[in-house]
């Protein structure tokens, strides 16, 4: 693992290369969720949804009554609505106006006026990340072409991490694709004060690289964290050991999530408050909710 300072990378990569699309990750994941599904069965057919950011959350808080709680989180570019994307041509960026409405209301301030308050060194992490990912899709795509990028997550999931591909496979770009080039990089961006844990950050890095294998078809060949306080990073290798432990972590989640759904689900004292409270859809009728999210 390296941590060191970001470099300014505002340069196209070279000449797109064919990546060998491998499903083997899948169908690896698929067989160990397999047996904790058909716990779910009711007299259908064994399913458990791979929602790696509805399952994590499992762990934190199983206070569900039906449906398994989860969200969707899909891995676009929401960190890119910044002034660099407008300095760059051809490219247009629409915001996520109701995310954005989301995000202010849980913070008082958009996503833009709070990175303003980054250092210096966090908000040019962002600029070179943004950059080296525009000039890879509008080069993929050709120069005129209008790319509509977006992330989307949860209101409140700005001050963790927001997970995403700086370069992306099959990326949903208008009028063109932007195909795998050269290596695939799995961007964690982190955002808040908390101290750096080693373990726990590779944990993460095992598990959003599963997210990105079984997605896409091609495995990340690093996890990179970017420390926005700092304006330094931090890369993760992915192995096939890397791989593994994520989807242990993975299937351990939801095995307690089923766990809990099926034996525990009417005892308050397993329930979890916490920020997590604030965007879940139970809020309202659960007994521990917190309804005032800590600072």
């Amino acid at each position: 693992m390296n941590d060191t300072e970001l470099p300014d990378t505002e340069h196209p990569p070279g000449p797109r290369t064919v990546a060998a699309v491998d499903w083997t990750w899948r169908t690896r994941l698929a067989d160990a969720l397999s047996p904790i599904g058909a716990r779910l069965g009711d007299g259908g057919p064994p399913r458990v949804d791979v929602d790696v950011f509805g399952l994590t959350n499992y762990r934190r808080c199983p206070g569900f009554e039906s449906e398994p709680f989860v969200w969707n989180a899909r891995l676009a570019r929401r960190s890119l609505g910044l002034t660099a994307l407008t300095e760059l041509p051809h490219v247009e960026y629409r915001c996520d106006r109701a995310l954005d409405r989301a995000e202010a209301a849980q913070t008082g301030r958009s996503l833009g006026e709070w990175l303003e308050d980054l250092p210096s060194g966090g908000y040019r992490a962002v600029r070179a990340e943004a950059t080296t990912w525009l000039a890879a899709a509008v080069g993929a795509v050709g120069l005129g072409q209008v790319a509509t990028l977006a992330w989307e997550s949860p209101p409140g999931r700005f001050d963790w991490k927001a997970p995403g591909t700086p370069l992306v496979v099959s990326a949903r770009l208008e009028g063109g694709t932007a195909d795998h080039r050269r290596a695939t990089d799995l961007g964690l961006i982190r955002l808040t004060e908390r101290a750096h844990d080693t373990q726990f950050e590779r944990a993460e890095a095992g598990w959003l690289a599963v997210l990105h294998a079984t997605r896409f078809g091609v495995a990340p060949t690093r996890v990179i964290v970017l420390d926005l306080r700092q304006g330094r990073r931090r890369t993760h290798r992915v192995t096939e050991d890397l791989l593994d432990r994520g989807i242990e972590i993975i299937t351990s989640a939801a095995a307690a999530a089923v766990e809990r759904a099926l034996n525990d689900r009417h005892d308050p004292a397993l329930l979890t408050p916490g920020r997590h409270c604030s965007y879940c859809a139970r809020r309202s009728v659960c007994p521990q909710a917190l309804h005032e999210p800590p600072g």
